[in-house]
């Protein structure tokens, strides 16, 4: 988990984000949370953020991505956090290790390639997450 506050800066984070994310590297408190994506996935961060910011009566479906790091795929719930007034106070983004889930593992590797082909494609629906076989697409 990720705690971001208003203005969308890394505040706080578990244990499991900072051993799948490259912390030491990227000293990423205090900073904003697109400054770690690369420019082609900033927009798709910032849509998650803005849907998340909406009234949640008007989105009741929780904003979900999907980001690749090296040997991991995670899938990413984005959740905003208001006070007693309802005005956004921060962010909450929940990770997910899904790398076996949609990945088609080689059976005699004991580590996923580092270009896994997704065989399953990550789908929410009534407040679950669901996998849907590439080939069913």
């Amino acid at each position: 988990m990720i705690h971001l506050d208003a203005q969308r800066n890394v505040l706080a984070m578990n244990d499991f984000a900072r051993q799948v994310l490259p912390v030491d590297e990227k000293q990423p408190f205090g900073a904003l949370v697109t400054s770690f994506h690369p420019p082609r996935s900033q927009p798709k961060v910032n849509f998650l953020l803005d849907e998340a910011s909406r009234c949640p009566m008007s989105n009741a479906v929780p904003m979900t991505m999907i980001i690749n790091i090296p040997e991991q795929v995670l899938l990413i719930k984005v959740s905003r956090l208001g006070n007693e007034h309802n005005e956004t106070t921060g962010f909450v983004l929940v990770f997910y290790d899904v790398t076996q889930v949609v990945s088609q593992a080689d059976a005699g590797l004991d580590l996923a390639p580092p270009n896994m082909r997704l065989s399953r494609i990550p789908m929410v629906a009534n407040q679950k997450v669901s996998f849907v076989d590439t080939q069913d697409v």
